[in-house]
């Protein structure tokens, strides 16, 4: 008796395993089946998915996943109906809850429910927080907005950029830097500043984080570069050279001596195909002991720009560039020189305008210890500008440059303004209050050119120099440019000694002829 109660309890429990075994395969079967149907038509995922929560009615991923893309094509009601689907198999799909509370806020519901489920089932979930803190700022409750936002920054952020973006879409910059985001969260939202925000706002989260004291080295260059690329390069060296006795207006180290620095402040070396740069001792340097060394290799032609520095400007104002260079075997048609560029800022910012370029003479073949130099005028758009030691390409056949080039004491000089030429009406009654007869002679005499001439007008010779077109003591026009050497212009009654190398551009008619009588 006892051996048969064994035996039918031993095919109970057959049975019973055999029962779970094919349960098991036929939701293992289910679950294959669902995920089949759900890529079945890839061209039809509404169809799709609505096939894989049949075949699987225990998973509630697809019926969420239907809320959720039907959410975002603006059938809300639908939507809705799969979120309950998906609670009633899944009651902690806080994804659900809170696509709840967005479907009763936008069809003017109460959301509140909704919410409290959100928070409570997704408190470890960092979308669910920044979702519930979008709906809640919809609602117009701000605090309990800034609670979820924290809440979702003290999580894993993927992309913080575009969380920053929706933030700034929601507060204000001072509300986000004095409520919602927290210190240890300044550090990513000063790199978003760097990307995303003009200067002015960028500006006031480095505030915040020096008040906060998260300021580091890495953070303070990485403004400094920003700063240099909006064109900002007096509040540049205001940032790098923070707690110095004092901070640098012009050049820094201008004889190449190797002074200490913040990175990105003075001199910038950056080697090219075919042009090594460094900084080397030199024992016939003019000054110092030192000097900048750029040597070429020969078999190149390159656009080198390797050697700069940035230094702040007034707008407007006159400057005069120049450096002590010598040059040993530079064998090119176009050879190194000094250049300066202004520094434009990005599209908005104030020193977009600022366009500038000027170069002085290039330095070729081999020459001792001499001076180059070039003049420009700043536009009133630039607050800073790059010197550059540079190179520019040429097309010509002898274009491969090789030789090397010494640089020594660079110099940045303001210039006095010109004085501002009379305008072409007080010019006209000037002369028409002092007229004078086509013929008259008149005399101007430049001691340091020794040149003198009768009804015309001349200048001294300069690098830079302003040619007047006149006669008769009148000056009818005025150009400035770059003096021409070993040419020479005639004019009537001019006489120049031999030996002077300058320019005239001063032309003088000759005098009407007196009418004749004709008799007829």
């Amino acid at each position: 008796m006892r051996s048969k109660q064994r035996e039918g309890a031993a095919l109970a429990a057959s049975a019973l395993l055999g029962l779970c075994c094919l349960l098991a395969v036929v939701s293992s079967v289910s679950a294959i089946a669902g995920r089949l149907a759900a890529t079945a038509l890839p061209s039809d995922p509404l169809r799709a998915l609505a096939a894989a929560s049949r075949y699987d009615p225990l998973e509630w991923l697809y019926p969420y996943k239907l809320g959720d893309l039907l959410q975002r094509m603006g059938r809300r009601e639908a939507a809705a109906d799969f979120y309950q689907r998906a609670l009633a198999r899944n009651r902690a799909c806080a994804l659900c809850w809170i696509g709840l509370a967005e479907v009763a806020q936008a069809t003017g519901r109460d959301p509140l429910p909704f919410l409290r489920g959100a928070v409570r089932y997704g408190r470890a979930n960092t979308l669910v927080r920044k979702r519930a803190a979008v709906v809640y700022a919809m609602m117009g409750k701000r605090d309990e907005a800034v609670r979820e936002f924290r809440a979702a920054l003290a999580g894993r952020i993927t992309n913080r950029f575009d969380f920053y973006a929706l933030l700034l879409r929601i507060f204000s910059l001072d509300e986000v830097l004095e409520s919602v985001v927290p210190d240890s969260a300044l550090e990513s939202l000063f790199a978003f500043a760097r990307h995303r925000l003009p200067p002015a706002a960028t500006r006031r989260v480095w505030e915040r984080c020096q008040h906060a004291g998260k300021v580091s080295a890495r953070m303070r260059d990485a403004y400094v570069a920003y700063l240099l690329g909006r064109g900002l390069v007096s509040e540049a060296r205001q940032v790098g050279f923070e707690g110095a006795a004092q901070v640098p207006d012009g050049l820094i180290d201008p004889g190449f001596e190797g002074a200490q620095t913040p990175p990105r402040l003075g001199w910038n070396l950056a080697e090219t195909e075919g042009v090594k740069v460094e900084i080397a001792a030199c024992p016939d340097c003019p000054r110092g002991k030192r000097a900048l060394r750029v040597a070429f290799d020969g078999e190149h032609n390159p656009a080198f720009f390797g050697v700069r520095q940035f230094v702040p400007v007034t707008p407007g104002a006159r400057y005069r560039l120049s450096a002590l260079v010598k040059s040993q075997h530079i064998s090119s048609a176009q050879g190194p020189s000094l250049f300066v560029s202004g520094a434009q800022g990005r599209p908005g910012d104030p020193t977009e305008a600022c366009k500038l370029y000027a170069w002085s003479e290039d330095v070729r073949l081999t020459t001792g210890w001499h001076e180059i130099a070039v003049e420009f005028e700043v536009p009133r758009a630039c607050r800073g500008i790059r010197v550059h030691v540079a190179r520019r390409p040429t097309k010509k056949l002898n274009r491969f440059i090789g030789g090397e080039l010494w640089v020594d004491e660079v110099r940045l000089q303001r210039l006095p303004v010109l004085p501002e030429q009379p305008s072409e009406k007080a010019g006209a009654s000037a002369r028409a209050r002092a007229p004078r007869a086509w013929g008259a002679a008149s005399r101007r005499h430049h001691g340091a050119a020794g040149q003198e001439s009768r009804g015309c007008i001349f200048d001294q010779p300069a690098s830079v120099r302003t040619y007047h077109l006149g006669c008769s003591g009148q000056r009818l026009a005025q150009a400035r440019g770059p003096a021409v050497a070993g040419m020479r212009v005639g004019c009537q009654h001019v006489r120049e000694p031999k030996g002077e190398q300058s320019l005239s551009t001063a032309f003088c008619p000759p005098p009407p002829k007196t009418q004749q009588r004709v008799r007829v």
